[in-house]
């Protein structure tokens, strides 16, 4: 008879340094996780998928979390909206006219304080106001998304709650490119393209981000700050080597078929918003929140580098220019933030710290920018 006796033990012993090698994995990952936990400042995710909204802040959540932008804990609290303040019943109180504020992390503004906000601030300026009316002021700003999935925000909650006036802040920071799936790439992000007849459709939410990423999404510290290290590096070395995110194209006076493209999805998408709510008996307005590339010289100067061969083509005010039109062109009212910004950086200098209206000159709203914005 065969002896089998020696793969025998040759298959136990490989059993157990395979045991032995996923104890030891699973050891180090504990190891880390606690460590993470104890030693950084490492949180949940304030953000969560939505099957019909793209993402939304963590429905009734309220704590204090750590904004490395504005370097210390701020008490944010999301009402069962997952948007940021405090909840508003559906039904209008009577006397009361309402302000809905749509866009993407320059309104949810985590960096300030609620009372900091350009919504609160606003809130605040319109309380102090003589008159009988009172109003309310809503902040429907949800970091990362875009104006496509924005028009879907007004679709599905914003409407319901009545607003008399609705005012889609467009971020030319980023809003351009992240309109574009050609342009950005978001997992959650809503976008929209144009079919044969130049109408738009929605398209589907990627599917990119598997069960168990979304599960170490939700439950692992260490997970999450290795993708914030990893994030962190990758800003960086693009920074050194000079890249040029394509959302900044926004400036480039002689678009390509791509960013045409980008631009024709943003149009559309404006004009399509401000059709239904003025359908809906409210008032559409456009607001343009200014990046600091358009306020320092310094930042401006570093667009123009990066851009390489298409920086003759740069210019700071086209974003301006050519929304200016389009709300021209169908009628809608427009406020225009950038020359009013520029006007409190008389300098145009970032080494001018006190005329920051941006954290670090380069971010998003500070408590002045807030301010400035309402």
């Amino acid at each position: 008879m065969p002896n089998n006796t020696q793969p025998s033990h040759r298959g136990r012993r490989l059993m157990m340094k395979l045991g032995m090698s996923v104890i030891t994995l699973v050891m180090l990952i504990v190891v880390l996780e606690v460590g993470t936990r104890l030693l950084s400042d490492t949180q949940p995710p304030l953000l969560q998928s939505h099957q019909k909204l793209g993402t939304t802040f963590t429905p009734h959540y309220d704590g204090q979390v750590f904004v490395p932008e504005s370097d210390r804990f701020v008490q944010l609290r999301f009402n069962g909206e997952g948007m940021r303040g405090q909840p508003f019943e559906l039904q209008k109180s009577e006397g009361v006219r309402r302000i809905a504020i749509i866009g993407d992390s320059m309104v949810a503004a985590i960096g300030a304080d609620e009372e900091d906000t350009a919504v609160q601030v606003l809130q605040q300026k319109l309380s102090n106001t003589p008159g009988p009316e009172k109003w309310e002021v809503m902040n429907f700003g949800v970091s990362g998304s875009a104006t496509g999935q924005e028009l879907v925000l007004y679709r599905e909650v914003v409407k319901h709650y009545q607003p008399d006036i609705v005012v889609c802040a467009f971020c030319i920071w980023n809003d351009f490119g992240d309109n574009s799936r050609e342009l950005s790439s978001s997992p959650n992000r809503i976008y929209f393209d144009l079919n044969q007849n130049g109408d738009l459709k929605q398209l589907k939410l990627s599917q990119s981000r598997s069960t168990i990423s979304t599960w170490l999404n939700q439950n692992s510290r260490f997970y999450l700050w290795q993708k914030h290290a990893t994030r962190v590096a990758t800003q960086r070395t693009k920074k050194r080597v000079g890249f040029l995110p394509k959302g900044k194209l926004i400036y480039h006076s002689e678009p390509t078929d791509e960013l045409e493209r980008a631009w024709t999805i943003t149009e559309k998408l404006i004009e399509t918003f401000h059709r239904e709510v003025e359908s809906d008996g409210s008032q559409f307005v456009l607001a343009m929140l200014p990046s600091s590339d358009q306020i320092h010289d310094e930042n401006w100067s570093r667009v123009i580098s990066n851009a390489g061969s298409s920086s003759p083509q740069m210019d700071a005010d086209y974003p301006s220019k050519r929304l200016g039109q389009l709300c021209d062109r169908i009628g809608a009212p427009v406020i225009d933030m950038v020359e009013a910004f520029r006007e409190a950086a008389p300098s145009r200098s970032r080494v001018q710290s006190n005329e920051w209206q941006h954290f670090g000159g380069v971010g998003h709203f500070n408590q002045s920018g807030n301010q400035l914005a309402a």
